[in-house]
């Protein structure tokens, strides 16, 4: 089974560096069910959505309808002010947020629910998992998961012992959860979800997209482009390459939204993981600036 797996922001919405690439069109419905279609057909089983991903949700539900050996993973957004006064309101947005889900997707279950953006705070409520108990229970949710962004967030999910599933960014330029939350991850037999294989565009051709305020980024990322004495156009493989060879990735998301970017994926995949000599010159292109390598924190 491919170690890839298919995130379907980009197909839903506009997403990433398209917004700045002028050859860069949205991409349409027809080619969005396709995508998702093919990815199944060569051997993607793993499809992560949301409800705030425009029409995703809705286009997995049409593509992959009667298909029952695909994981579906979607997400439910939740803020601490939600569990203020106890816990009836987070239990009525979980409650409606899965039914509108399953109606979108087609499923009458749901294989992995992800608390979305989970945040320290969140992460840190008392019996959090309390209100989703009964959904699991009831075999609606199959699996809970987290989809973080730093590490301290990710080491307390992993610590809670009943999310069992954590979706954490990681490239070539973001390299923060490899040294202690992949091994943690591993030997609590948590599945590890990788995302930002691409850094949105970045460690592509559409790097050259990036506006002015981000010439630092580019400059990174065309150093890495020297170190390996590759072409932009050969950077992708590259950097996807990178992300599947560490063996404590389950899954990595990759988000194309042409059928010819999801053919290079499945290719690059092919060649499985990198050398060692080449993974150690890639360790030392890692950075520790968050306003770099954390989208949150991009001036666009």
């Amino acid at each position: 089974m491919s170690k890839l797996a298919l995130g379907t922001v980009g197909l839903g919405m506009q997403y990433g560096l398209s917004s700045f690439d002028p050859y860069h069109a949205s991409t349409h419905r027809d080619e969005s069910l396709k995508i998702i279609r093919q990815a199944y057909d060569e051997g993607i089983r793993f499809f992560d959505t949301a409800p705030t991903y425009g029409d995703a949700e809705k286009l997995i539900g049409v593509a992959l309808a009667g298909i029952n050996d695909a994981t579906i993973s979607s997400k439910v957004a939740l803020n601490p002010s939600d569990f203020l006064g106890g816990n009836r309101i987070a239990k009525e947005l979980i409650h409606s947020s899965l039914k509108k889900s399953l109606k979108e997707l087609n499923r009458d279950k749901l294989d992995v629910l992800k608390i979305h953006n989970s945040s320290i705070e969140l992460l840190k409520i008392e019996k959090l998992n309390e209100i989703f108990k009964p959904f699991v229970e009831d075999g609606i949710i199959g699996e809970l998961g987290a989809s973080i962004y730093t590490e301290e967030e990710a080491l307390i999910a992993l610590e809670l012992g009943w999310i069992r599933i954590v979706q954490v960014p990681y490239n070539l330029l973001d390299q923060r959860m490899s040294s202690k939350v992949f091994h943690l991850a591993r030997s609590s037999g948590v599945k590890l979800i990788t995302r930002s294989a691409f850094l949105k565009g970045t460690l592509t051709p559409r790097v050259n997209s990036l506006p002015y305020q981000m010439r630092l980024l580019k400059s990174h990322v065309l150093s890495i482009q020297k170190t390996c004495k590759c072409s932009l156009q050969q950077l992708p493989e590259i950097a996807l390459r990178f992300c599947i060879s560490d063996p404590c990735v389950d899954y990595v998301l990759i988000g194309p939204t042409k059928r010819s970017e999801l053919e290079t994926a499945l290719k690059s995949a092919e060649f499985g993981a990198l050398d060692s000599d080449m993974l150690q010159v890639l360790y030392q292109q890692s950075l520790d600036e968050p306003r770099l390598i954390d989208p949150r924190l991009w001036p666009i």
